[in-house]
């Protein structure tokens, strides 16, 4: 973790830390699959997750066999988003895989001034992500991830490069997992109009820890955007989620993130921002998983997703 600490220093030592959020390429903060977007995307500490990446690259290390995971995600204002991806081991423990997230929002009309029609475009996101993860004597795993992203509205568009890279330590004899990392560095490529787009850089650690005598796992993540800071202390954001096993086939999952205090109105309403609730459910072949997601104001998403290991 020192190390990590170290190199995340290094590596952006001159990006000022701002209040407000001040990025483009907003996407990149989806929360991809539904096993982690029920536990409110607690992704610092997970392991044999293919989700790893789009968190954790760390994550990949450990999954039994060839994996892969397609998940549907009806997003807000009915905004339709996807995600397939795919590992493969390599060597003795290492695992490669490579996943694409697309984002379509609609068709839109355009309008001159007069209100006639001009024409209509569909704009649109989609991320393509490669990432190595390996392990270190079953205990410490490490991952790096790489993704090319590019946005379209209309006849404009913008691309940008960024990186992840995590850790995870292990300690079976407490079923306890401990992770941190630096995830979405980069910069724009290519600019809408004149000024590229910066990504939406953070840094993150977590614990994962099995219960002793019960059937309980719980994560717990802790939150620093580079360009946005909560009202919490230090400016950090943080989220708690839990995985109840109910049978070796069924799952209860639930979760809070604390951004969810900024997505009520001025009255307080909408107090269920910020939870999540889902369920997996383990057959032969498949494995499925729901969530649901509350935004507030903003609405709900819901997430469906299949994983299947050969």
């Amino acid at each position: 973790l020192m190390l990590l600490l170290a190199i995340s220093a290094c590596l952006f030592p001159a990006l000022p830390a701002r209040s407000g959020s001040d990025t483009g390429f907003d996407f990149l903060r989806s929360q991809i699959g539904a096993r982690t977007s029920a536990m409110a995307g607690t992704f610092a500490a997970s392991v044999r997750d293919l989700n790893g990446l789009s968190g954790n690259p760390a994550g990949l290390a450990g999954l039994e066999g060839r994996t892969a995971s397609f998940t549907y995600v009806n997003h807000i204002l009915d905004f339709q988003s996807g995600f397939i991806g795919y590992a493969q081991p390599v060597g003795q423990s290492g695992q490669v895989a490579v996943g694409i997230h697309y984002m379509n929002y609609g068709s839109f009309t355009w309008r001159d001034i007069l209100g006639d029609e001009t024409g209509s475009s569909a704009p649109g996101d989609w991320i393509l992500t490669a990432a190595y993860a390996d392990s270190l004597s079953g205990r410490f795993r490490y991952g790096v991830s790489c993704r090319y992203m590019r946005s379209t509205i209309a006849e404009y568009w913008a691309d940008a490069l960024a990186m992840s890279i995590g850790v995870v330590y292990s300690i079976p004899s407490q079923k306890m997992h401990i992770g941190a990392g630096v995830f979405n560095a980069g910069e724009g490529l290519h600019a809408f109009l004149n000024e590229k787009e910066n990504t939406p850089l953070s840094y993150r650690i977590g614990v994962g820890k099995q219960l002793a005598h019960l059937p309980l796992l719980l994560h717990f993540d802790l939150i620093r955007f580079h360009y946005q800071e909560s009202s919490g202390p230090g400016g950090l954001y943080w989220a708690l989620g839990g995985e109840f096993s109910l049978s070796p086939v069924l799952s209860m999952r639930w979760g809070y993130q604390s951004s969810g205090r900024e997505q009520k109105d001025d009255k307080g309403n909408n107090r269920y921002a910020g939870v999540s609730f889902g369920l997996g459910l383990r057959t032969r072949l498949f494995l499925i998983d729901a969530a649901v997601n509350q935004y507030g104001m903003l609405g709900s998403i819901t997430q469906f997703s299949v994983t299947k290991t050969f």
